[in-house]
């Protein structure tokens, strides 16, 4: 039988029961080909190059033990990498067959990261990150709680990750803890990394910006908790969706550009398209599009809630929906194409080296389209 975790009912709080300024500088991860880690690159942007076919079609299904809300990571060579509820980190390769799998001590909700090396990074429910190349384990660290935020990796190695006990962590390439930069909440949102900051949010309704060393520059407030992640822009704007509904830009000082009215709760992180263009998901079921100002371009309205994360190509965005269906829209919203899997999708579709879209599913599968 399956675990279930879905995230749409579980409290961050259960998780206590777990058992044991130039855009480009030293934490921004070079360009590269795949997906290595959610959201794409280091900054988060949530955008790929690639253009994707008008009418995929399905290439395989891989099927694991249990949901999997986890977001696919994508190798240059084509290999995912992802997480499953039944406690297994999964490498498939381009065909769809099983490479090798991990077992850790815990549901894995996060989504892997991919190191300059190939190292495979993931946070777990057992309150543990862990490092794994070729299906064995390098090392593992202590987090002070379990963990639902995906980490990042610098082009330097450190690893980045944020855990229910109300911290961001950064260890070094094997393992050692560099150093911890406290909340007051739990921290869910996964780390983006841009112009030498750690940027990361909180359910203490703030984006905590930090420097290199873990220092924290600034606090950028919304009204309510952050569990998506911010995505920084190529000018140090950083935008960001709160549960209280709004998408809010903050300049590259930290002072607040602009928020859009409020809607309904944003778990989705935005993607950042051609133009400027904003992309973010949303607890009424809609996808959104936002000008760089801020103002609303179109919505367009699924089944179920949208706490995806968009996939932006140069001619699509890709996003799941709770009513189980992976959907393509076009530049203007109108839905080009979806898919109907046998669950809820939390998870993120990630574009492969290909131009491959592939996404979890709460049925327990592992989706690729060509």
């Amino acid at each position: 039988m399956r675990r279930s975790i879905l995230l749409f009912v579980l409290p961050l709080a259960a998780c206590s029961a777990a058992p044991a300024p130039s855009a480009r500088d030293a934490t921004a991860a070079p360009p590269t080909r795949g997906w290595p880690m959610f959201r794409h690159d280091a900054a988060r942007s949530g955008t790929s190059a690639l253009r994707a076919r008008d009418q995929p079609t399905l290439a395989w299904r891989f099927e694991t033990g249990g949901e999997v809300i986890s977001s696919p990571a994508i190798a240059a060579d084509g290999t995912v990498y992802v997480g499953s509820v039944d406690g297994n980190l999964y490498a498939i390769d381009a065909r769809g067959a099983r490479l090798w799998t991990f077992a850790a001590f815990g549901a894995l909700a996060s989504s892997p990261a991919i190191g300059p090396d190939g190292t495979v990074y993931v946070g777990s429910m057992d309150k543990h990150l862990y490092a794994v190349r070729g299906g064995k384990l390098r090392w593992s660290a202590g987090l002070g709680n379990c963990a639902f935020a995906s980490p990042a990796v610098g082009p330097d190695g450190t690893v980045y990750i944020g855990s229910n006990d109300g911290a961001l962590y950064a260890f070094d390439g094997v393992g050692q803890l560099r150093f911890k930069v406290p909340t007051r909440a739990p921290v869910s949102s996964s780390p983006a990394l841009a112009r030498g900051r750690v940027y990361f949010g909180s359910d203490d309704r703030t984006v905590v910006v930090a420097d290199a060393h873990g220092e924290i520059e600034s606090t950028l407030l919304t009204g309510a908790p952050v569990r998506g992640t911010p995505v920084v822009g190529d000018d140090g704007s950083v935008y960001v969706g709160s549960l209280d509904g709004s998408l809010y830009a903050f300049d590259w000082s930290g002072a607040l550009a602009w928020k859009t009215r409020p809607a309904s709760a944003m778990h989705s992180s935005p993607a950042i398209g051609a133009g400027g263009t904003l992309f973010i998901g949303a607890d009424d079921g809609a996808l959104r599009a936002f000008s760089p100002e801020g103002r609303l371009l179109w919505s367009t309205k699924t089944g179920g809630p949208v706490r995806s994360s968009p996939a932006v190509t140069s001619d699509r965005v890709y996003f799941g929906s709770g009513d189980g269906s992976l959907y393509a829209v076009r530049s203007d919203g109108a839905i080009a194409w979806s898919y109907r899997t046998g669950g809820p999708i939390l998870s993120s579709p990630a574009i492969g080296p290909s131009g491959e879209i592939v996404v979890g599913s709460s049925d327990g599968s592992v989706y690729a389209f060509r």
